[in-house]
């Protein structure tokens, strides 16, 4: 019978993903900020999973994931859960799955994702998860908007992370334009989203909170012409 949470050992104990070739750094500013994400979550929002990922340098296992679901499911249909939130940063291309290194047996039928479509890696307990480029992009601008919207106001973090959380998973409604515009395209065929934070700060109507950085930057001013 599952517990309303996992220990954390549990969670250090289970499967360990290698580091994603395509891991950096960010800023330290940015990294005192994900203390707001919790250990484990009922919801498996983008961010959060992805900022889980991060903080194992870019790689986290299926069987951590589902470790870190917060709940009393049953651990099948937390594996649902997992599943789905993978799919669906797949779907966006912010993570890339493949197959642990393992000198146990090979997944048995039942401990693997019957739902997997043509051409998907099937998801089982050997399974992992690898940030890509575009996942580590997502993972700048998502703490980046957190951090400007701040104003240096360390007490409003947790306020505007839930607001922004909202704001990101608004924007599954719209795959291609939300992370399109974060690997660099144009996005010019959809139409912007405006989220009630970041119309605020940027006092336009901004295309995601992704774009946040850009609207701010503008409002501080120029140094004198010659200045270094």
């Amino acid at each position: 019978m599952d517990a309303e949470a996992i220990p954390l050992d549990e969670i250090a104990a289970a499967a360990k993903a290698p580091a994603s070739p395509h891991w950096y750094p960010l800023q330290p500013n940015l990294c005192e900020l994900m203390h707001v994400v919790p250990a484990q979550s009922a919801a498996l929002e983008r961010t959060t999973v992805l900022t889980w990922a991060y903080l194992k340098s870019g790689g986290i296992s299926f069987e951590e994931l589902v470790a870190r679901v917060l709940g009393g499911a049953h651990k099948t249909t937390k594996k649902k859960y997992v599943r789905r939130a993978l799919r669906g940063l797949v779907k966006i291309g912010a993570v890339t799955l493949f197959v642990l290194a393992s000198d146990q047996p090979p997944d048995l039928p039942a401990d693997v994702d019957r739902d997997a479509e043509d051409g998907e890696t099937p998801i089982g307990r050997r399974t992992a998860a690898h940030l890509t480029r575009e996942g580590m992009t997502w993972m700048r601008r998502a703490w980046h908007a957190r951090f400007l919207s701040l104003g240096g106001r360390m007490g409003n973090l947790s306020w505007i992370h839930n607001e922004y959380l909202q704001e990101e998973e608004e924007g599954k409604g719209n795959e291609a334009y939300w992370i399109e515009r974060i690997g660099g395209g144009d996005g010019s065929q959809h139409s912007p989203h405006e989220g009630e934070i970041s119309t605020l700060l940027g006092g336009v109507a901004l295309s995601s909170i992704f774009d946040l950085h850009l609207v701010l930057n503008k409002r501080k001013p120029r140094g004198r012409s010659g200045t270094k």
